[in-house]
């Protein structure tokens, strides 16, 4: 019998680690890749926030994922208890929702404590859901969720204990295209395309009052003009395809995308416009996001 070289069995001790560490080397640099990205391309820097839970099986399949960030970007854990106050806290670019915990099933209940209570992430947030298991399965459940709470820069992450790539995917929600990607996919930008250049006709609705010269009602319905409905019709229709339509009867505000002249506090995504009427400049003030 032939004895074993010592740089057969080092070759074969990297083989054998490549093999079960394989998803957890390639979930680590994907997502440090993605912050990195997202470091580069935001003027304020990255700052992270983490939804996770108590059995997750991340620390399992990739130890090193959470110590990299912490030690590179301001990171953020969010339990389930206390809210996250926007005007004190630093809101995040990067949100990683792990969900790894849940095998079978896409934990809409915890999706609902998460995202209702602790708005911590700027609205351009790119999000890095983990989904473990066979629940990416359920993908659609996932991205109905993530619908609801306006959430367009996501991918939806599919973890297990094989070795190699793993799928990367995303949806479109205006036009209904689907993207699949592998995670050693470069650059990691193409991760998370701009959905908002195309709305493929999505209706923007928005409700105000009447007035001179910022917004006019006409007589035909849906419609209005002045300084508002310009800047609105410019931006929806013409920059992204969208349509439009306004309405100033109070009982559907709270089912409008935008508002004018109506001052509600809300948690989170605070964005006033304000209009000199001398010169006619505008000028948005976003509290704490973009």
């Amino acid at each position: 019998m032939c004895p074993i070289s010592r740089q057969t069995l080092l070759a074969g001790g990297v083989l054998l680690y490549a093999l079960l560490h394989g998803t957890q080397s390639t979930l680590h640099e994907m997502v440090d890749a993605i912050a990195t990205f997202d470091n580069a391309s935001d003027t304020t820097g990255t700052n992270v926030c983490i939804f996770s839970t108590a059995n997750s099986s991340l620390p399992m399949l990739s130890p090193l994922l959470l110590p990299t960030l912490m030690s590179k970007y301001p990171t953020t854990f969010v339990d389930m208890k206390n809210y996250v106050n926007v005007d004190t806290a630093s809101l995040a670019s990067l949100v990683l929702l792990d969900l790894t915990a849940y095998h079978y099933e896409f934990p809409f209940q915890c999706i609902q404590k998460c995202l209702n209570i602790h708005p911590c992430y700027r609205k351009s947030a790119k999000f890095v859901i983990l989904m473990g298991g066979t629940s990416f399965q359920r993908k659609a459940t996932a991205i109905r969720y993530v619908e609801k709470y306006s959430i367009m820069n996501y991918i939806l992450v599919p973890l297990t204990n094989t070795s190699g790539p793993f799928p990367v995917y995303t949806k479109h929600q205006f036009t209904g295209q689907e993207y699949y990607f592998r995670s050693s996919d470069r650059p990691v930008q193409q991760f998370f395309p701009d959905k908002l250049r195309n709305l493929n006709g999505f209706r923007f609705m928005m409700h105000g009052v009447t007035v001179y010269p910022y917004m006019l009602f006409l007589e035909s319905e849906g419609q209005a003009t002045g300084m508002v409905p310009n800047l609105v019709k410019h931006v929806i229709r013409d920059r992204c395809n969208g349509t439009t339509y306004f309405m100033e009867e109070s009982k559907y505000r709270r089912v409008m995308h935008g508002l004018f002249n109506i001052p509600i506090e809300r948690f989170h995504y605070q964005h006033i416009i304000y209009f000199r009427e001398e010169t006619g400049v505008f000028v948005v003030c976003p509290i704490r996001t973009v």
